[in-house]
């Protein structure tokens, strides 16, 4: 149970991180999961209205105008989940750049002989292996928060 605060608390500060960093990028990620969480019901959702109407034998007009409906939402849907990517896109990197001058300007206010410690190099080299090898860090929270995102507005909209 110890061990589970502490990978909260641990989300929490990175969350905490990546919004004094780039405020907006967060929202973003919660809209972009909402466009593509939606994206597959809106297809559901009037193909069945649709299919009740040609069962219910509704007027030819009215079945065109659901058709079209459908097909303006899912433009419009995926337009702007294009956007919203694109912007997001923008905004990581973006923190990708800050996050590195943060990082190098801790690095230069570093005594000299702390710069040159081997102990300093090592865990610089070990932040840069788990950054690049698995997208650790505050990179894999960015994108498992997107991540789930997506999941919980499926799950709202099912």
């Amino acid at each position: 149970m110890r061990r589970f605060i502490d990978d909260m608390l641990y989300i929490l500060k990175g969350v905490k991180e990546i919004r004094r960093i780039r405020p907006w990028l967060l929202t973003q990620l919660v809209v972009r999961g909402m466009f593509e969480a939606v994206a597959p019901f809106i297809n559901i959702y009037m193909s069945a209205l649709i299919i009740d109407g040609v069962a219910e034998g509704k007027p030819l007009r009215l079945l065109i105008e659901y058709a079209s409906i459908t097909v303006s939402l899912n433009l419009a849907v995926v337009l702007l989940a294009r956007l919203v990517s694109r912007t997001s896109q923008v905004l990581k990197e973006e923190l990708a750049h800050q996050y590195e001058m943060i990082l190098s300007r801790k690095i230069m206010d570093l005594d000299y002989e702390s710069v040159e410690n081997p102990e300093t190099h090592r865990l610089k080299a070990k932040f840069n292996e788990m950054r690049n090898m698995n997208s650790g860090g505050i990179w894999l929270l960015m994108n498992s928060f997107q991540a789930l995102m997506k999941s919980l507005f499926t799950i709202a909209f099912s």
